[in-house]
């Protein structure tokens, strides 16, 4: 298809597949096996990370502003700062 001037003209063809497995999802509640899976699984990711743990302290952030969309949440500012303690090294504690 031609597009305008020497850009390309794309066309795209959408379907529904069925319904968002997400939403019954959010409608159960993991069993205790599941739980423990989920915090290995975190734990794990925490053991990799460069920087420390941190799956558990955005989670809680999560908790605490449950309505609040993550590009905003990800936008509080030195957010991964003030979670892992780095921020409290690097500006004296009254700046924030």
């Amino acid at each position: 298809m031609a597009g305008r001037g020497d850009r390309p003209l794309y066309r795209i063809e959408l379907r529904h597949v069925g319904a968002d497995p997400r939403i019954a999802l959010r409608q159960s509640v993991p069993d205790d096996r599941e739980v423990a899976e989920i915090t290995s699984q975190l734990d794990a990711i925490d053991a990799r990370s460069r920087r420390g743990p941190w799956t558990k302290p955005t989670l809680d952030l999560i908790a605490q502003q449950p309505a609040m969309v993550a590009r905003d949440l990800a936008a509080k500012p030195c957010r991964w700062l003030m979670m892992t303690g780095e921020f409290a090294a690097r500006r004296p504690a009254a700046s924030w």
